[in-house]
């Protein structure tokens, strides 16, 4: 009881000392800077907004093929191009098979970016180069060469949410050769199977302005499905088997590029909420970053 009221006494001593008339008052940073610490309040700044891109990004070991293509009234026209390389689950096809029909079957992972109410498309191109990558990697920047003219095509309305997959015909003259030499044998390994069949690029349509679409790369739900005819007890039925499927995420290539208008940076608010939240979104693709300061 004692030591509050000596505690109660001592804060109404100093209370009472700390009267400007008694004590002179000291400004804060005075011993420092000699001058006054004040607040000033501002009611109009300027923020100023600028677009970095990175030189270039890994993007090999990817979760997930990225196909498509849009347009933004920032960023004009971003592209995202796959390429893979696919080896046989086996290398063992009956002699009494027949090739019957192929075709590329690409499972949705259900990712998504921009309007996928407006039309889409997918060309496939025949590889002329390996999926090899530079010092193990891929980069925003590498390149695969492919053939000119593609092999297939399918326009279609992605609907990532609720259907599996998409199906694209393969005309049977890209796999008629090296199903006929897996048959006799001629090619028994990835190495054998690489100089006959390099792979496939997967682009979206030149003048596309749509959406990128995701696709995985689960060997069980991504692939090149074969069907086979066989003759049994003189009649003829038709078997389908998981032909092609990709080797692994080492040797899948997405590439997601973008070109940006001269004078772009937006004037309204709104817009520059919308800069930032696509950059925000898209920056592990295609490699830009904002930065914003107030002036």
């Amino acid at each position: 009881m004692r030591f509050l009221l000596f505690i109660f006494c001592t804060s109404i001593v100093l209370i009472s000392c700390s009267d400007n008339e008694d004590i002179p008052t000291l400004e804060v940073g005075q011993d420092f800077t000699n001058s006054n610490v004040r607040i000033v309040s501002l009611d109009t700044f300027a923020i100023e907004l600028s677009t970095y891109k990175f030189d270039s990004i890994v993007t090999s070991s990817t979760n997930r093929i990225l196909i498509g293509q849009y347009k933004d009234e920032i960023f004009d026209t971003t592209r995202a191009e796959s390429y893979v390389e696919l080896t046989p689950i086996n290398y063992s096809i009956s002699n009494e098979a027949e090739l019957d029909s192929i075709a590329l079957i690409l499972n949705y992972d259900g990712y998504f970016y921009s309007d996928t109410l407006k039309v889409s498309s997918i060309n496939v191109h025949l590889l002329s180069d390996e999926v090899r990558p530079e010092d193990d990697v891929f980069y925003n920047t590498s390149t695969v060469s492919h053939e000119e003219d593609f092999i297939a095509t399918r326009r279609f309305s992605p609907e990532p949410a609720s259907e599996d997959s998409i199906h694209i015909t393969i005309p049977n003259f890209v796999g008629q050769t090296v199903f006929e030499k897996i048959q006799s044998g001629e090619i028994n390994d990835n190495n054998e199977l690489r100089n006959e069949f390099k792979g496939l690029a997967l682009l979206p349509g030149k003048m596309d302005d749509s959406s990128i679409i995701g696709f995985t790369i689960d060997n069980t739900e991504t692939y090149l499905r074969v069907f086979t005819l066989y003759q049994e007890n003189l009649k003829i039925t038709s078997k389908h088997l998981i032909w092609l499927s990709i080797l692994n995420n080492h040797f899948l290539l997405t590439l997601t590029t973008f070109k940006v208008k001269p004078k772009t940076l937006p004037s309204k608010i709104s817009q520059i909420k919308k800069s930032i939240y696509h950059h925000k979104t898209q920056k592990q693709t295609i490699g830009v970053i904002s930065r914003q300061e107030l002036v």
